[in-house]
């Protein structure tokens, strides 16, 4: 009967070491374990934060979105208006944008002028008297080309390489944000003119 007790001590203490065993390696699988779903966790974050890590599409995979909305921070701080990161970011690069192009009297040749509402200037004795809102972009047409601007017309869509920076124009304005347009993107722009103006309106 002993002898049956030291046996089953024995084995009840081999169990109780081999438990501890398996506890005590616990922690160290959960860690080799937890490593790699944290490293996955991380990656899917950075893939789907959107435009604040990624925000320029890659090479040949077509122009980048840009709205009005993305040229400067709001709201306005006591430093004025600031270029948000986005516009800063897809400086150089082949951009869409779209908005009204305004109407002009007399513009200066290879010159649109693209705005987030529709927008007339005013005559030459209040030119710089207008309602040109801040975000205004001026689109230089390729090889200096002429366009009639339709007195009707809608959204146009505009893609080219976009310029940011102060600079001055042949109108006598500074501008900050601007389109350079290749002969197939300006043709694209002078056909969407082409339609507006032989689009029958309502009166």
């Amino acid at each position: 009967m002993r002898h049956a007790l030291d046996l089953s001590c024995g084995a009840m203490t081999g169990s109780l070491k081999r438990q501890k065993t398996i506890l005590a390696g616990l922690p160290k699988a959960a860690a080799a374990w937890t490593k790699p779903a944290v490293f996955a966790i991380g990656i899917a974050f950075a893939i789907s934060a959107g435009p604040g890590l990624a925000q320029a599409n890659s090479a040949g995979s077509g122009p980048d979105e840009l709205t009005f909305r993305e040229f400067f921070a709001l709201p306005v701080g006591p430093r004025g208006l600031e270029p948000t990161e986005r516009l800063l970011a897809l400086q150089g690069r082949t951009v869409r944008l779209r908005g009204f192009a305004a109407q002009w009297t007399d513009p200066p040749a290879g010159l649109i002028l693209l705005a987030p509402v529709p927008v007339h200037l005013g005559d030459e004795d209040e030119s710089f008297a207008d309602d040109l809102p801040v975000s205004t972009v001026y689109v230089h047409l390729s090889e200096q080309a002429t366009v009639e601007v339709p007195a009707r017309q809608g959204r146009i869509a505009v893609v080219g390489r976009l310029d940011v920076g102060p600079k001055s124009e042949a109108d006598g304005r500074v501008s900050f944000v601007r389109l350079w347009l290749d002969a197939p993107a300006t043709q694209a722009v002078i056909h969407q003119f082409q339609l507006a103006s032989e689009t029958p309106h309502a009166p």
